[in-house]
Parts: structure tokens; sequence; C-alpha cells
């Protein structure tokens, strides 16, 4: 799913999709494509995926897919 959201931005990734992400917990991972935050549940699996972009105002989360299992 993609986002298109009202700023500002965020100082962090993890900022940026807090409070999109409800309860779970969040984990922060750099690749070569780029920051995604992943929600984690309860029991240490991965929920949600969020894409995360930098711009001038600051973090913002861009999308998320679901992640089974």
């Amino acid at each position: 799913m993609m986002w298109d959201l009202a700023g500002p931005g965020q100082p962090t990734p993890i900022q940026a999709v807090a409070p999109h992400a409800g309860a779970l917990t969040l984990v922060e991972q750099e690749s070569a494509e780029g920051i995604t935050v992943f929600g984690i549940r309860d029991d240490g699996s991965v929920f949600r995926a969020f894409q995360v972009t930098k711009h001038d105002g600051g973090w913002w989360p861009d999308g998320y897919r679901e992640c089974s299992g």
C-alpha cells in the first residue's frame, strides 16, 4: 500500500512510522534500496515492512507491505 501523507516529516524513520504502527515494536534496517522500518509482533515475527524516505522536511513513510508468518 502506498501513502500520500500530509506533513510535517519526522526526525527519524521510526518516528515517521510510529503513528501508523499501532502497538508493533519498530526496528529500522538500512540497505542498498533505502530504509525499511519493520513492525514486529510480540512473537518476534514481522507483521509489516514500512518504506520511508528522507526529504528536506524530515522522514516520511511512503507505504508498507504486509508480511505473512
